[in-house]
């Protein structure tokens, strides 16, 4: 065919080009024919063999699809050898294709490409034209492709793992992201039994998928989500659930009669009762041995059922053998017959066409799969959405099949159980879009859908993402896109979640972690003006559309993005209220001649001021780093994130009311939004879990070191994971330490093994610990800390004093709450004047006065840590102040979603 004809400009193109299958044609026909719907300026062009082309050229299509046709390079009968029809249509179609685009008029805008034809994607790149690969599996099948093709680049010798399936079937996998566990046995078909080039080829598909530039996957979101949420997260471009992709577009229309040659077997299912008939078809593609397909007959003449059976070619021979309670065809309208009322259920190979037909139809299963991906849609039909049961095969001879006397127990069953009572609603339905079919509509619980954005930085993502997981177990109406770069979702993928906390990654459009301390101010004002572009662009995929956005307050341009899409925002500041006070009252610092800064070596530094609503005295020094250092681009734009704050619907504050009650009752009464207090936002409700503790190398377990301990004898060390100390300062540091006698842990990152050489045998040294885990251990007496909000608040919540070691940003006003207003810690470092050092003699002097349990001041000290910690477990209990502010919140998200 060489279809030319004039079209207007304003026609978008498309071609589409399936499988040569006829599963894979049937959901590219049904994909072209929804999308013809939706947008009547598509033209699409249709392209198959001459041989499909003979076989589905007269089928009813929409005006603005139109056949083309490239030569037969295999006959379709040829794919009973799989991987050589594979190896054909990889390296025969594609200058036949090129061809014909040559020829086409007007020019393609777009391609649309079954995704197991690899080459689509390099030619759409070398004519500049835009790709969409369709899948044509479930989003799970594709998913455990993917991981096992990342998983073979970096250990290529286990390309080939069906010897160890078949010996090891018995065994679960739980690591594949997105997939609930699953026996090796399951997977056992996907990988290609007997067929390492078809597994070859496959490897390749997968390995061009990023050079598309979208994925449509034919299935539905709520089926899959965790699957879905996981290659949203892998993928650089949009992935999109489309399914299902069947016709259901045409029930309403299609006829009621059949062809000649075939009997009416939808008036003989009007005259049957309703939800009475078995319904059997194994697909068009594999065929099964005889003595199989007589097993079933003698099963369904057996069994008593009302049964309508698509046989295909053996059509004819089966009929005299299965009585007179069935009808035996050689093809049906499937959907047609699964959405009679006479149907009550469905024997099938579980390809994914069939499956999800089922489902549309709300009908359930009796599974018998056969290969590839249909022994995974099985399990999920089975173990996943719990709407079929399994069909199970002995080996008889050289080949699995199941006995008539193992068909006619499940049949039986089935035709007995076939209520509503037995199959309850799964609430997996697809929603019928044709108001004439006889069914009952399911409507999908409506959802809050929140983005939550941290900015990108440990210590703001911590607490992003312990504040969604507190969300997350409030109400089960609520699906959290945790969005983070590309880096740290490398970081942090693998972290553990609930299933409705989801992640979605951005490019790396920001200065590495590792790399950005060197440059602060730098980094900071790159948060401001590159991450907005791409998270919009998140946004416009997230499925279902995103109800509310939480984001750090820090990125203010989030308030932007929701205000024009009319999203509500939530404000999420992640440090102490004080600070946020301090920043909203900055205009009564020039106003009392306190800015710009002052030369603060000098001893105006130490001048106090008590003009700041809700802030008690504090001296000029303790102010936020950047007003007293003078950062100015800095200090801009903190300034501009809190002019963004009144433009939001919610402000939440990870702290505690009772611990800044005067600056929060400021607060809410200055903000026209409402104010919740929710702190302390850390991983308190992992907290007492038995989890367990690796240790790096030959590190010793620190928390049995810890258990050899004496109670309250252990000074812990930590000094975040973001601002550096100098090379100097620690030495001397390590110095007094060693000096001091005191037993100490310390985390000392990238320092770990130089400080172990001068730190002599009272303490540990370690890259990395559970640090609420360990602050919470009897051993612990003390906590050294940098004053990290984070931090603080783990030191509070656990009843420990602390040592502050403040460097910059929030920390200097963290240690006077500590110091001045708490009165649960004293301080090591003064202030950030100058580059001065705590010398060795002080360090070891302080740190033996702190851990002096026998000292008057230091027991003072611990009680008041004892009161706060019983604040603080108070506020997060049932009424407590902070959980009331949760539950109030979560309140909200269910309005804004319309709960």
């Amino acid at each position: 065919m060489d279809p030319t004809g004039a079209e207007p400009s304003t026609v978008l193109h498309v071609v589409a080009f399936p499988f040569p299958l006829q599963g894979h044609i049937n959901a590219m026909m049904s994909l072209c024919k929804i999308l013809s719907s939706r947008k009547h300026s598509l033209l699409i062009t249709f392209v198959v063999t001459e041989e499909w082309l003979g076989c589905i050229g007269s089928d009813p299509k929409p005006d603005n699809i139109r056949f083309a046709s490239i030569p037969n390079v295999i006959e379709r009968a040829m794919a009973v050898d799989f991987s050589g029809f594979m190896e054909v249509v990889m390296t025969k179609m594609e200058p036949l294709f090129e061809q014909l685009l040559d020829r086409l008029e007007p020019p393609v805008a777009r391609i649309i490409a079954d995704f197991e034809l690899q080459w689509p994607v390099s030619f759409g790149v070398r004519r500049n034209i835009p790709v969409a690969s369709l899948w044509t599996m479930s989003a799970t099948f594709f998913s455990v492709l993917h991981h096992y093709y990342v998983f073979t680049q970096a250990q290529p010798q286990h390309l080939q793992p069906v010897p160890y399936f078949r010996d090891h079937g018995d065994e679960q996998v739980k690591d594949i992201a997105g997939i609930s566990s699953t026996h090796l046995e399951d997977l056992r078909t996907v990988f290609y039994e007997n067929d390492p080039q078809g597994m070859k080829t496959v490897m390749e598909c997968i390995s061009k998928a990023s050079k598309a530039q979208h994925l449509l996957v034919n299935s539905v979101y709520e089926l899959e989500p965790q699957a879905f949420d996981s290659l949203k997260a892998i993928f650089p471009f949009p992935v999109y659930p489309i399914g299902p992709a069947t016709r259901y577009l045409e029930l309403e229309h299609s006829p009621s009669t059949t062809s000649d040659n075939v009997p009416d077997y939808l008036k003989w299912l009007d005259s049957q009762p309703t939800s009475s008939v078995l319904y059997i078809s194994l697909g068009s593609f594999f065929v099964l041995p005889v003595a199989q397909m007589d097993e079933f007959a003698a099963a369904f003449r057996n069994s008593g059922v009302r049964f309508l059976w698509v046989a295909r070619e053996e059509a004819s021979r089966l009929k005299e053998s299965c009585g007179d309670k069935g009808f035996v065809v050689p093809w049906c309208d499937q959907l047609r017959v699964l959405c009679h009322p006479s149907v009550g259920g469905f024997w099938s190979h579980c390809g994914w066409n069939s499956t999800q037909e089922a489902i549309y139809a709300g009908i359930p299963m009796l599974t018998f799969p056969l290969f590839l991906d249909q022994v995974p849609n099985s399990r999920q039909i089975v173990e996943d959405w719990k709407i079929g049961w399994k069909l199970k095969r002995a080996k008889v001879g050289s080949d699995y099949l199941v006995a008539k006397e193992d068909i006619f127990e499940p049949i039986q069953r089935t035709s007995n159980h076939i209520t509503a009572a037995y199959w309850p609603d799964r609430q997996i339905n697809i929603p019928r879009t044709n108001p004439g079919m006889d069914s009952v509509k399911a409507e999908p619980a409506t959802v809050c859908h929140v983005a939550a954005m941290p900015y990108p930085s440990r210590g703001h993502i911590n607490a992003m993402m312990n504040l969604c997981k507190i969300l997350a177990s409030k109400t089960n109406n609520i699906i959290i896109t945790f969005v983070v770069t590309e880096e740290w979702l490398g970081i942090i993928g693998s972290e553990p979640k609930p299933d409705n906390i989801r992640f979605g990654s951005i490019p790396n459009v920001l200065t590495s972690e590792l790399v950005r301390a060197a440059d602060v101010n730098a980094f900071f004002e790159s948060t401001m003006t590159k991450l907005e572009a791409p998270f919009e662009r998140l946004l416009d995929r997230l499925e279902p559309p995103a109800t509310v956005i939480v984001a750090d307050t820090f990125l203010f341009w989030a308030v932007g993005v929701g205000n024009r899409r009319n999203i509500p925002v939530a404000s999420f500041w992640p440090v102490p209220a004080s600070m946020f006070t301090i920043f909203q009252h900055f205009n009564l610092l020039p106003q009392n001649g306190h800015f710009p800064p002052l030369d603060i070596s000098a001893n105006k530094g130490d001048e106090r001021i008590d003009y700041i609503p809700g802030i008690s005295s504090i001296r000029l020094v303790d102010l936020p780093s950047s007003i007293v250092l003078g950062h100015q681009q800095m200090l801009h734009r903190v300034l501009e994130a809190l002019s963004w704050v009144t433009k939001t619907q919610y402000l939440l504050f990870n702290s505690i009311y009772e611990l800044e009650s005067q600056v929060i009752d400021v607060l809410k009464e200055d903000l026209p939004v409402p104010v919740y207090t929710i702190g302390p936002i850390i991983p308190y409700f992992n907290h007492g879990e038995n989890s367990s503790v690796s240790s790096n190398h030959n590190d010793l377990n620190y928390l049995e070191w810890l258990d050899c301990q004496p109670r309250s004898s252990v000074l812990y060390i930590s000094m975040g994971s973001f601002l550096l100390v100098s090379g100097s300062q620690m030495n001397e540091i390590a110095a007094g330490l060693c000096d001091s006698d005191v037993r100490f842990l310390w985390v000392a990152r990238g320092e770990t093994c130089r400080l172990k050489e001068v730190c002599g045998d009272m303490g540990l040294i370690v890259p990395w610990c559970d640090q609420l885990r360990v602050l919470s251990h009897s051993a612990i007496g003390g906590f050294w800390t940098h004053c990290g909000w984070n931090s603080t608040q783990e030191g509070v919540f656990c009843g420990v004093p602390l040592l502050t070691f403040p460097i910059a940003v929030d920390q200097i006003q963290n240690s006077k709450l500590i110091v001045e207003d708490w009165k649960i810690g004293w301080r090591v470092k003064q202030d950030v004047r100058g580059e001065s050092l705590v010398i060795r003699e002080e360090i070891s002097r302080l740190v033996q006065k702190f851990m002096n349990l026998e000292s008057d001041e230091v027991k003072e000290m611990r009680k008041r840590a004892s009161e706060l910690q019983q604040i603080c477990q108070r506020a997060i209990a049932e009424k407590g102040s902070s959980e009331n502010n949760i539950n109030a919140f979560s309140e909200d998200l269910s309005k804004c979603a319309g709960c």
